[in-house]
């Protein structure tokens, strides 16, 4: 389980059991229509309709660190809480998370998700750099690299203490959530275009991502 994240794992027996496709959250945006499936106040299988209104981070409970949130005008109420929220095709979109926005109806991204159980399965793709955000002049937020692992793919592509990470594969990387749920989305071995600011300079380096270290 991650309780900040308010997910769990369970195994089940899926034997003819039909499943939803998962879509690609990161490509939601503001004003798409979404619909939420739950069983809210015990009433089974209701099927509530809405649009994203927002997308960003949340301070997750007790933590010291950002999730991730699709925000939308769907109804929620208790007994929705885990439930998918799907588009208009039918993906799932995310998983609806009241915990994070009270009366709000907040749901955490697939593609945060997969992040995470990518992490369960030691699949994930490694960096090797440790960050913290920072604000630029500019009012955009980066990622500070404050360390950097030896023989690591950073370390390897050319990655320095002091880079300013902006981009990954494309994806703007404003939290060390968002770099995480990235790096999970981009397969083992793959090459990726980070772009970074180095003494106030724009530039674009190319890392060889590696499996994540297996920890203890």
């Amino acid at each position: 389980s991650n309780p900040p994240l308010d997910l769990a794992l369970l195994e089940l027996d899926t034997t003819n059991m039909p499943t939803a496709p998962i879509g690609d959250s990161t490509q939601l945006r503001v004003g798409a229509m979404v619909f939420a499936v739950g069983h809210p106040w015990g009433q089974r299988d209701v099927v509530t309709a809405g649009i994203v209104s927002g997308l960003g981070s949340v301070a997750a409970p007790n933590q010291q660190w950002r999730a991730q949130y699709i925000r939308s005008d769907v109804r929620l109420a208790p007994g929705n809480s885990g439930g998918p929220l799907l588009n208009a095709v039918g993906e799932v979109m995310g998983v609806n998370a009241m915990i994070f926005g009270g009366d709000l109806a907040v749901a955490i991204p697939t593609h945060v998700a997969n992040g995470w159980l990518a992490g369960l399965r030691g699949e994930r793709a490694y960096l090797g750099a440790s960050m913290q955000p920072v604000q630029l002049a500019d009012g955009q937020i980066g990622l500070l690299i404050v360390a950097v692992a030896a023989e690591g793919p950073a370390s390897q592509g050319g990655l320095i203490i002091g880079d300013v990470l902006l981009t990954l594969a494309g994806q703007t990387v404003d939290s060390v959530g968002t770099l995480l749920a990235t790096l999970a989305q981009q397969p083992i071995g793959s090459q990726v275009r980070i772009a970074v600011l180095r003494g106030g300079v724009a530039q674009e380096i190319t890392v060889e991502l590696t499996a994540a270290p297996q920890q203890g």
